[in-house]
């Protein structure tokens, strides 16, 4: 497999090639759909407020399925609502425009993420986004992700 750059997160520590497929497509659709731009790595992920998960399927010789869960703090999930609404800055976005917002993003990088994770010709099965306030407890691996406006949350599971 190749090694993928990541000229959008500064500083970034050594990660896994799993991790940093994560980040480039993450980031990159953050960069497309929000106008977010990933600054660095976040050492201590706090107060985040929303959460969109996605389940996934793949359809191949060996089964695969898994999830992905990108979370907001007020800041991040409020630019990003705002940019894809094509609101003017400084207008207020409802807590349904945000979880449309927190939806469409993890769709848009879940599709961008799974044909570099898996082989292009398997086809993949997606579930609607599902939106919660942010988890209580962070105890599976997270990966923080510091913005230019806010900070995220981001978290693969693959079963």
């Amino acid at each position: 497999m190749r090694r993928l750059d990541l000229p959008h997160v500064p500083d970034l520590p050594a990660v896994s090639q799993q991790d940093e497929m994560l980040l480039t497509c993450v980031g990159a659709s953050l960069a497309t759909l929000g106008y977010l731009s990933p600054t660095g790595p976040l050492d201590s992920i706090t107060s985040l407020t929303i959460a969109a998960e996605i389940t996934f399927q793949i359809h191949a010789s060996a089964p695969c399925a898994g999830s992905l869960c990108v979370a907001f703090d007020a800041l991040a999930i409020e630019t990003l609502a705002t940019a894809m609404l094509a609101r003017p800055a400084g207008q207020a976005v409802s807590a349904g425009d945000c979880a449309d917002a927190a939806s469409e993003l993890v769709n848009v990088a879940c599709g961008a993420l799974l044909p570099q994770l898996f082989d292009k010709l398997h086809e993949f099965s997606l579930s609607l986004p599902t939106v919660t306030d942010a988890p209580e407890a962070l105890t599976r691996p997270w990966i923080g992700l510091r913005c230019d406006s806010g900070n995220i949350a981001i978290r693969l599971s693959l079963d």
